[in-house]
């Protein structure tokens, strides 16, 4: 994956699309690096409106996608 976390997001308008990476880190290369049990993620200003996010994590080499959602206030 290169990154510690991984995100897209969707809104609910089906044209915007977020691509997301940890923040502050640049890739990763070594694989035996660690990070957490936090990671932060720079949000861009999003559009209000509804966003599905997936997050994209690997532990111990397995990748985990988890699906959620939030609603961005105007």
């Amino acid at each position: 994956m290169a990154s510690f976390a991984h995100f897209v997001a969707f809104h609910e308008d089906r044209q915007t699309v977020y691509h997301l990476h940890a923040a502050g880190v640049k890739d990763i290369l070594d694989p035996t690096l660690r990070s957490g049990p936090e990671v932060q993620v720079y949000l861009p200003v999003l559009k209000a409106g509804f966003i599905r996010l997936f997050a994209q994590v690997q532990i111990d080499g397995k990748v985990i996608a988890a699906p959620f959602g939030i609603a961005v206030q105007p």
